[in-house]
């Protein structure tokens, strides 16, 4: 009996140094007000209350070069009020916002009418965006596709063929590139080996491919997910036969990619595994070793992971505390994290984040505030 109750005992106090133990691992988390965070003021174009912009996304291209995209579509509404007239979506204006200080400061230019819509650039620093046309009486929606050769100062209309529905483009340089369109529901690809002056089909078979999100992995491949059956797969597209090659990376049950994150720094690809039914820690699968790597973080309803950015032995991330979003960065790869507070409430709405600390989001209570983390030394 005492012996049973000797072995209770150090029973016990093995699960409470256990649990303890556990508790310290969860804890290695570090509260930290920082200096990096400021506020950047968007322009306003008529001075009201309600947000000028439809913001479609948020680029970040280097350390210093970004850029913001949508259209003018409030402002228009804004002025179709006051001026007491039927609201034209042909009068939106294809808005982008240019920073060259890593968004402490912007510069707008209207790119003509429109909107902006997806914006990439390729291993040469060439930038693509999608600009598209309302119907108006007169005329079908137009997709056109617009490219900068200098960092977006100046743009020129690529030749492609019209009535067309563009979903993405993606260039490996300057002359190779893939463009994904829908045609009666269904999604192809179009490439180009000579930027973009001549197009030709390429010929992919497989009809389960997703390819928003498509990135070259060099320059005979691209890289998607696939998803057939219940199962989330990745696959490699040969650029010049068409073939699909799929990669089964045997993701637990019922988990799932996000789109992809380019480290900036190795340009190694990853992607954030998630499941919404369950609690777990943070979760990036590398492409590159075909491993899936756990984090000491936790990814749950009430603390859930908004985005993931990742810079060699960096790891960045946006995570909402019950309600309150708060920035979290590790320099060990996740060993040790350090939490920051932002300077105002984060509104629902696109982010961006770069390289080891460079970070964007858009304010909850004040639309033309962007606040802005510059990048760790």
């Amino acid at each position: 009996m005492i012996l049973n109750s000797a072995y209770s005992i150090a029973l016990s106090w093995l699960i409470i140094f256990i649990t303890s133990c556990n508790s310290i691992a969860k804890k290695n988390i570090k509260n930290r007000n920082s200096m990096h965070w400021g506020i950047t003021k968007i322009s306003s174009e008529t001075g009201a209350n309600s947000f000028d912009y439809e913001f479609n996304q948020y680029f970040i291209q280097d350390s210093l070069t970004g850029y913001i995209i949508g259209d003018n579509s409030i402002a228009e509404m804004y002025r179709s009020i006051i001026e007491k007239r039927v609201l034209k979506r042909e009068n939106y204006e294809a808005i982008l916002f240019k920073t060259q200080d890593g968004g402490v400061s912007f510069r707008k230019r209207s790119l003509g009418k429109g909107s902006l819509q997806k914006i990439t650039n390729d291993n040469e620093k060439n930038l693509y965006v999608i600009q598209y046309n309302y119907k108006t009486a007169t005329l079908p929606k137009r997709y056109r596709i617009m490219y900068s050769r200098d960092l977006g100062e100046t743009w020129q209309e690529m030749a492609f063929p019209q009535g067309k529905k563009i979903e993405t483009v993606q260039f490996y340089n300057g002359l190779k590139g893939v463009v994904a369109i829908e045609e009666d529901g269904m999604f192809k690809l179009l490439k180009t080996k000579d930027g973009g002056k001549t197009w030709e089909e390429l010929p992919v078979k497989e009809t389960s491919l997703n390819y928003y999100s498509m990135q070259f992995i060099n320059e005979e491949a691209l890289y998607v997910y696939n998803s057939t059956e219940g199962l989330r797969q990745t696959a490699t597209i040969n650029f010049t036969t068409g073939k699909v090659k799929i990669h089964n990376p045997n993701l637990p049950k019922g988990y799932q990619f996000s789109s992809f994150i380019k480290d900036d720094s190795t340009g190694s690809l990853y992607s954030e595994v998630s499941n919404y039914k369950e609690d777990h820690d943070l979760m990036l699968y590398s492409h590159q070793t075909n491993e899936l790597i756990s984090y000491n973080i936790e990814n749950s309803s009430e603390q859930y992971i908004i985005d993931v950015t990742v810079s060699g032995e960096y790891i960045g991330l946006l995570r909402a505390d019950k309600g309150i979003v708060s920035y979290y960065y590790s320099r060990d790869k996740g060993e040790n994290w350090i939490r920051e507070k932002m300077p105002e409430r984060l509104s629902e709405s696109y982010a961006a984040m770069y390289g080891k600390g460079l970070v964007w989001v858009k304010s909850a209570f004040n639309l033309y505030n962007l606040q802005v983390r510059k990048m760790d030394n």
